[in-house]
């Protein structure tokens, strides 16, 4: 997600801790396919579509979108306002999130028709 960020130039958070007021977004759990965290989604967005309001998702990482990039809309962010997920609505599925569904897939519903929409675009 920060690389598709920062190719529509956008910005990131080179580590979280820039923020004091930006939780531990990469706690230790047991399984990286372990939920950590909840996100909330934004209406009328592919996200949304595909994962309803919110999702629980793992997390490990200390990077973050600062400023979307030109044409990014942000689509999900976490409780303390760390935004969790972006897409270029004139794309036919141009997403991407701050969690790692493909460590997901198999224990959540929700992950798995991440998978399955992008496929179904392709």
């Amino acid at each position: 997600m920060q690389i598709l960020n920062l190719a529509c130039h956008g910005t990131i958070y080179q580590d979280l801790s820039e923020n004091p007021s930006f939780f531990n977004h990469s706690p230790n759990a047991m399984f990286r396919h372990d939920p950590v965290h909840l996100i909330q989604s934004e209406e009328q967005t592919l996200l949304s579509h595909l994962i309803g309001k919110q999702a629980k998702v793992n997390s490990f990482h200390h990077q973050a979108v600062k400023e979307p990039g030109s044409g990014l809309r942000v689509c999900a962010v976490s409780p303390d306002g760390v935004i969790e997920a972006i897409e270029d609505e004139s794309h036919p599925f141009l997403l991407g999130v701050q969690w790692h569904p493909e460590c997901m897939y198999l224990s959540s519903r929700k992950m798995s028709r991440i998978f399955s929409s992008f496929l179904e675009a392709c």
